[in-house]
């Protein structure tokens, strides 16, 4: 919406303050836009008590009138215009929920949004790995797996995540993205960092945890993962994305719709979203005698 809004009223280009968290600032490249992060202003015990109470911004919260209050400050500004994303919800839900079998076969790098919602869509530059990133191999697959409504933390997802990430291991380098510290309700599945596994877990902190993952993501091979926000961003950074869920009448059809309408266009990484449940109709495919005697176990028994 906010590349929408620049190209359709360039007056604003160069006047934008974007306020998020995590080191996003690359994800707005384009903008001419200033970046604030919330964690420089704010506690991550303050922002993960906002976070428990209003996950989805539909209206404006008390502790968002607090940020704005102190970017303000920050500043040295008294009056600036608010974009909340509340205006992208409210347009979100009336054209994309109602009307969602209306949408347009694909959406093409630079395309307009659907049925009149005000967006344009476009990839994110990859960032260069900086020199902290130097141990990572040069060819390697990213994960992380994390809890959701339909990726719940529990011992059929855990188990799942532990058979993915070592199954992988034995054919490729990986690379796990999960942090240590706790800022949402997306908690860490694989909580272990089995031997031969690269982590990145050491490096991040509240206030840089995407920018440190999203270059790793960016130079990875592929990302695998739980479905949800990740899973997008991969293909954003034009990375082939393959994301997983335990209970998909958790996840909401219309982000997936929408999301693979936009990915199958050109300028894209591949999107592909299955069930756990799914992988052991897709090793009867797999043409290596091993990796079919090291299938995955969904339901806690084995396979011969």
């Amino acid at each position: 919406m906010l590349r929408w809004a620049v190209r359709e009223f360039p007056e604003l280009r160069g006047r934008i303050v974007l306020i998020s968290r995590g080191g996003t600032e690359g994800w707005a490249r384009g903008l001419d836009a200033q970046y604030i992060d919330i964690l420089s202003l704010f506690s991550t015990e303050e922002f993960a008590a906002h976070r428990a109470l209003s996950d989805k911004q539909r209206q404006v919260q008390e502790f968002e009138l607090r940020v704005i209050d102190a970017v303000k400050a920050k500043l040295g500004c008294s009056e600036a215009a608010v974009l909340h994303p509340m205006v992208l919800y409210r347009a979100y839900f009336r054209f994309l929920k109602i009307n969602q079998l209306a949408y347009p076969r694909s959406l093409a790098e630079g395309s307009e949004g659907v049925d009149g919602l005000a967006s344009i869509y476009k990839p994110i530059e990859v960032p260069e790995l900086g020199p902290e990133l130097d141990f990572l191999p040069d060819d390697y697959v990213a994960v992380r797996f994390y809890s959701s409504a339909s990726f719940p933390d529990q011992e059929a997802a855990r188990r799942f995540a532990s058979q993915v990430v070592n199954g992988l291991a034995r054919r490729t380098n990986v690379v796990l993205l999960g942090h240590p510290f706790e800022i949402d309700d997306h908690g860490e599945v694989q909580r272990d960092v089995p031997t031969g596994v690269f982590s990145v877990q050491h490096l991040m902190r509240p206030e840089n945890n995407l920018a440190i993952q999203t270059p790793v993501i960016g130079h990875a091979k592929a990302f695998i993962g739980t479905y949800g926000g990740f899973s997008y961003l991969a293909p954003f950074l034009g990375v082939p994305s393959l994301s997983f869920s335990v209970d998909r009448g958790r996840t909401l059809a219309h982000h997936q719709v929408l999301a693979q309408r936009l990915f199958d266009g050109p300028g894209w990484g591949d999107f592909v979203s299955l069930r756990h449940s799914d992988l052991p109709l897709i090793e009867l495919v797999v043409n290596d005698p091993q990796a079919r005697s090291d299938s995955i176990d969904v339901d806690g028994s084995a396979h011969a």
